[in-house]
């Protein structure tokens, strides 16, 4: 029988608290005078509630609650990722909850196309979203979704928006020659390769337990850990766009974190241990 959480560890992991850092780490965000704040925030507590949805949706996690929201959003706080981030981020989210629910399902072929579709029209204006679309294929066979007809499905959902815009003179093709041609630019900050580095252990903790989860949640799993190590390297390869991949790898590292701890004893003195971490890096940013 489980042991009963104790009175600290029942009011660390309350969903009260993990809003109050959520709402206090947003007042940071805001704070910060960074232009179209206020943006970056809301759709900050959007993905982090997509995502809060689809970690109790898979029961992996023993505890009733965990500080999912207010983990996502103080790693926002300490990177502050441009609008465009944090949209792409959001359009990543979305198609990943689609491509979870389609687990072991190849034939969902119009939910790839869509899901491509997507992601085909922001590649029209930046590389991050192509880039994003090749990591995202992990997920796809990692979930057992891989199939011939679900790969042209995704192949056609990424090109049809070129296909549409050309035409029209929506763009243009040397425009879209000169956004893939430029040069990728390796390197990072400090606060990239501490989050980075929190994402990597926790993910790594969590490998072997996650064996023992029935097929659906392992195989969900399998797909974050994909999408988390694709995710990582984007920035460190890609540092010219750093920023646009920023919200992507902070979900990534909240719901490691989250899984870390939710496999962990005394869960609730990491907790405080990675808020006051991630507190050092916004004071450092």
């Amino acid at each position: 029988m489980q042991e009963r959480p104790k009175a600290i560890q029942r009011i660390i992991q309350s969903p009260i608290v993990s809003i109050l850092v959520a709402l206090g780490a947003t007042g940071m965000i805001l704070y910060s005078g960074e232009r179209q704040s206020w943006v970056i925030a809301l759709l900050s507590g959007v993905i982090g509630a997509l995502m809060l949805s689809q970690i109790k949706a898979r029961v992996m996690f023993r505890g009733a609650y965990f500080p999912f929201l207010g983990i996502f959003m103080l790693a926002q706080a300490a990177m502050i990722p441009d609008i465009s981030g944090v949209i792409l981020t959001l359009v990543a989210v979305m198609c990943l909850t689609v491509l979870l629910i389609c687990f072991n399902q190849p034939e969902a072929t119009r939910s790839f196309f869509v899901i491509y579709l997507a992601f085909g029209t922001g590649a029209l204006f930046e590389r991050s979203y192509g880039l994003v679309a090749l990591v995202m294929f992990a997920a796809l066979i990692l979930v057992r979704c891989f199939s011939a007809r679900g790969l042209t499905a995704s192949i056609l959902g990424f090109i049809t928006p070129a296909i549409i815009a050309l035409p029209l003179k929506l763009t243009d093709a040397s425009r879209i020659i000169t956004i893939y041609s430029s040069d990728f630019i390796p390197g990072s900050s400090i606060t990239v390769i501490a989050i980075s580095v929190i994402a990597c252990m926790a993910g790594i903790a969590t490998f072997l337990p996650a064996y023992g989860y029935p097929a659906r949640s392992r195989a969900r799993n399998m797909a974050m850990l994909g999408l988390t190590a694709g995710t990582l390297a984007l920035p460190f390869l890609d540092s010219a766009n750093a920023e646009s991949y920023f919200g992507l790898v902070n979900v990534c590292m909240a719901y490691n974190v989250c899984h870390f701890l939710s496999l962990r004893r005394f869960s609730w003195i990491y907790i405080i241990l990675i808020w006051c971490g991630l507190g050092v890096l916004i004071g450092l940013k």
